[in-house]
């Protein structure tokens, strides 16, 4: 009880498990995400008082500064390879990653930089192999990405 009270005096209530408890990984939001080889896939985390913080992407568990992929300022954009950050400075921010591959098949987690400890989303993504990767001959690619895009949307 008597740490309870101490965290209680520390931090804001609306912010109490955001970002002053420890937390397992559970405890966040989670996310997930399938998507063909070769595609683009977008999500979207929003995380409450994160207005002026930069954000991130990092590979789970994120114990290092080298599972950063992009990070990104508070109203701006970043990019790194295939990867892409857009802060739309409302404390939600936008993940794009480009021209997928099945390598790209992870556990990410979007993150706030904060004082204290950070804040979380998990976003498992699932790149699939999909029946269109390898049919394009040269003279038939709009023809073949037409009928990859019209059988995606019913896979």
């Amino acid at each position: 009880m008597f740490i309870v009270l101490f965290v209680l005096f520390v931090c804001p209530p609306s912010v109490i498990l955001l970002s002053c408890y420890p937390h397992p990984l559970h405890l966040h939001p989670h996310l997930n995400q399938s998507r063909q080889m070769g595609g683009e896939v977008s999500f979207k985390s929003s995380h409450r008082l994160a207005r002026n913080y930069n954000k991130y992407l990092c590979i789970y568990p994120c114990k290092s500064s080298q599972d950063i992929l992009v990070t990104v300022q508070s109203g701006k954009r970043a990019k790194s390879g295939r990867i892409t950050l857009v802060d739309s400075g409302d404390g939600s921010f936008t993940v794009t990653f480009s021209q997928l591959q099945l390598s790209d098949s992870k556990e990410y987690l979007c993150a706030v930089d904060r004082p204290g400890l950070d804040t979380y989303t998990s976003v498992h993504l699932t790149v699939k192999k999909g029946m269109c990767n390898n049919l394009a001959p040269l003279n038939a690619v709009q023809f073949i990405s037409k009928i990859c895009f019209f059988l995606s949307l019913y896979s």
